[in-house]
């Protein structure tokens, strides 16, 4: 069994963010209906977990089945995982930008998956996943201060996703398509939000772990690092 850098920072995004919800056996069918929804949806997710799909579906579902002040909380943690769980992209050579020759580039050297991926032993990448990692904790930083957190949260996350598919190296999914699907749902969510939530009040923001958010949390650093759920995670495939 290994330990990955990449299962470290999945799992600690993971117990960060369970922190500001209350996990119930509703949020984890929610979940667990976000993963086989958005692999249906979505070509070539058989294999590989995709956001670029489980965001917008897990965000409807979210929208459809929490009130106004839970779907914030969620929404929230969502924020602060994928901004996290990016920086795991960078040590493990996934979503990265499209080749470069630029000094500024970023160098990945031997068993990363833009490596195996490209079959070159040496690549050099534009660095524009340091970029994401700096617009996720943006969009954290926008939901915490925002007076529109939701409606905001769905226009930067499918701008992101479109704008994003344009400079990584293959692009965001396998499906093309599922970009603009994806990024249109998210602007659903945000047109929805208008008017259940338009007059949210934001609830006080507090954070609370448990035994079973510690063992959900661990549990995710032995998956990420051994491709237990990611299988063929190299066969061309893409995190997210």
């Amino acid at each position: 069994m290994n330990i990955t850098t990449y299962g470290i920072i999945a799992g600690l995004s993971s117990l960060l963010s369970l922190g500001f919800v209350n996990l119930n056996l509703k949020s984890l069918l929610i979940l667990l209906f976000s993963i086989i929804i958005s692999r249906k949806i979505c070509h070539g997710c058989d294999k590989t977990f995709n956001m670029v799909s489980f965001m917008p579906v897990f965000s409807i579902l979210t929208m459809t089945f929490y009130n106004c002040k839970e779907i914030y909380n969620i929404i929230l943690a969502f924020s602060i995982f994928a901004a996290i769980s990016r920086i795991g992209c960078l040590f493990a050579g996934c979503c990265t930008g499209k080749e470069s020759k630029s000094i500024l580039s970023l160098k990945y050297e031997g068993n990363y998956v833009i490596n195996i991926n490209t079959n070159k032993k040496i690549i050099r990448v534009t660095p524009s996943i340091i970029l994401e990692i700096f617009l996720q904790f943006l969009f954290v930083y926008i939901i915490l201060k925002s007076n529109n957190p939701l409606l905001l949260f769905g226009i930067l996350n499918a701008s992101l996703i479109l704008a994003s598919d344009y400079w990584r190296h293959g692009g965001r999914a396998l499906d093309k398509n599922i970009c603009v699907i994806s990024s249109a749902i998210l602007i659903l969510f945000s047109i929805i939000s208008i008017f259940k939530c338009k007059k949210i009040i934001k609830p006080k923001i507090v954070f609370k772990l448990n035994i079973y958010k510690i063992i959900l949390s661990l549990l995710l650093v032995v998956i990420s690092s051994n491709n237990i759920i990611f299988e063929n995670l190299y066969n061309k495939q893409y995190l997210d």
